[in-house]
């Protein structure tokens, strides 16, 4: 039985796909240059699908 990919990720994951360190995903993500993270309870999850972006350079910041 294989094991679904998470789609969901956590930040030390997220800086591991982008080549960052944990405290910059909590910065870059507080200024809007990556995406808000999702609350799951307590905890701030980033979509799979939106880091996957960012690292293909393909995501842009919403427009204020």
């Amino acid at each position: 039985m294989q094991i679904p990919e998470p789609k969901l990720l956590r930040a030390p994951q997220v800086a591991a796909l982008l080549a960052i360190s944990r405290p910059a995903v909590y910065r870059l993500a507080k200024t809007g240059k990556l995406p808000a993270p999702v609350k799951v309870g307590n905890c701030n999850r980033w979509r799979k699908s939106d880091i996957e972006a960012v690292a293909a350079g393909s995501w842009q910041p919403e427009a204020a």
